[in-house]
């Protein structure tokens, strides 16, 4: 953790991304092993080579647009979230969005979703921050909108930062600083 009089600067977990990134790969060659070879793959539930060959082709994608996105994390040396007299600069996830302004908080509140831990961004207008992001962030960011209470969602998993400490000091800035 980076801090200076004004700002707190949380870094990104390149150990962690590693790992995922590792386990991204691993993941693509199976699936584009389904859908190069889904002969081997048939069973009593999937009979059909072209399901399987379909599912392969769809994961491949996936894993593959996300194991790009997280080489180009890895490479990335900005801080994971930067909390300051603005606000949270959120660069946690693909769906982040940069600037959250303090005044536009409502809430806070700490959302596990599998073994990921995030910390939700109420708002009082979250189209105001959908709208800046591009089409497929923008989908992202609807969807934890309708699952979840909010669009915006910083991934504590991503910094090196313990989450429940995250948790703390967000609300303890918010609750000093929204009144500014």
């Amino acid at each position: 953790m980076e801090t200076n009089s004004t700002s707190i600067a949380l870094p990104l977990s390149k150990q962690k991304l590693t790992l995922v990134f590792l386990g991204g790969i691993i993941m693509t060659g199976l699936a584009g092993w389904m859908a190069y070879a889904p002969g081997p793959l048939r069973s009593e539930l999937f009979t059909s080579e072209n399901f399987i060959r379909g599912v392969g082709i769809t994961g491949a994608v996936f894993f593959g647009l996300s194991t790009l996105y997280l080489l180009r994390k890895l490479a990335d040396d900005r801080p994971g979230l930067i909390i300051d007299a603005a606000g949270i600069t959120d660069n946690t996830s693909g769906v982040s969005v940069g600037l959250i302004k303090w005044g536009d908080i409502t809430g806070m509140r700490q959302q596990r979703i599998g073994s990921t831990y995030f910390i939700m961004i109420d708002v009082a207008d979250p189209e105001k921050y959908t709208a800046r992001a591009g089409s497929v962030i923008k989908m992202g960011m609807e969807a934890n909108h309708k699952l979840y209470g909010s669009p915006l969602a910083i991934n504590a998993n991503a910094l090196q930062y313990d989450k429940t400490e995250l948790a703390a000091l967000l609300e303890s800035e918010w609750q000093r600083r929204r009144g500014e």
